[in-house]
């Protein structure tokens, strides 16, 4: 099981937390700001391809780098990859381009054993409205919790128990996705651009 970010988007400022309801206190444990902090972050500079580790996004907080695997596919191209772009989420000035090419990934080999009282939250500006893993944490079939593209809409997924359904994609537009998981209530919040929009009554 792995924490991976990939698909046919732009992404910026993802930031997980654990949480603890009853004091409504939060403590951020892994944060990515997706290229604001990198050294070459250009506009369309691809990642990896100027930096001498090999290109990679810093967790901020927790240590957990996201690593760009993408040269490491079978018929990959020569830095082929996501790149920065300027086209960023309000309030930021970098974001990370996933062209939905085969292998395009950010991968951290950490995986974040988190199934009560946490928090995770990113922003996405999907292109299209194809069916895809936007990001997630562990096996979407069996396990774990992430952010999908499918049917047509921005859904949480909680892999083997149940979506979380969110709101139409809206090509172009950059959304606001955290997903807030409560385990004294045994419910899973979707907020959508800070505004909760579907609660189940289920935890990972």
């Amino acid at each position: 099981n792995k924490f991976m970010l990939m698909g046919c988007s732009a992404m910026t400022a993802i930031t997980m937390a654990s949480v603890m309801p009853a004091i409504a206190s939060i403590t951020v444990i892994h944060q990515w700001d997706m290229g604001a902090s990198e050294v070459a972050s250009g506009n369309g500079n691809v990642i990896g391809q100027l930096l001498p580790s090999g290109g990679y996004q810093t967790d901020l907080v927790g240590g957990a780098n996201a690593v760009n695997l993408s040269n490491q596919v079978s018929g990959a191209a020569p830095y082929s990859g996501p790149i920065y772009t300027s086209n960023a989420a309000p309030g930021n000035t970098v974001a990370i381009q996933f062209t939905g090419d085969a292998g395009q990934s950010l991968t951290s080999t950490s995986f974040f054993n988190l199934t009560s009282n946490f928090g995770f939250q990113l922003w996405v500006n999907p292109t299209d409205t194809n069916t895809r893993m936007i990001a997630y944490n562990g096996n979407a079939g069996s396990d774990g919790w992430g952010f999908v593209e499918n049917n047509g809409q921005l859904n949480g997924l909680l892999g083997g128990v149940a979506f979380v359904n969110g709101p139409a994609i809206t090509p172009d537009t950059w959304t606001n996705l955290a997903l807030v998981v409560d385990g004294q209530a045994g419910t899973t919040t979707l907020y959508v651009n800070g505004k909760s929009y579907t609660t189940i009554n289920s935890v990972p």
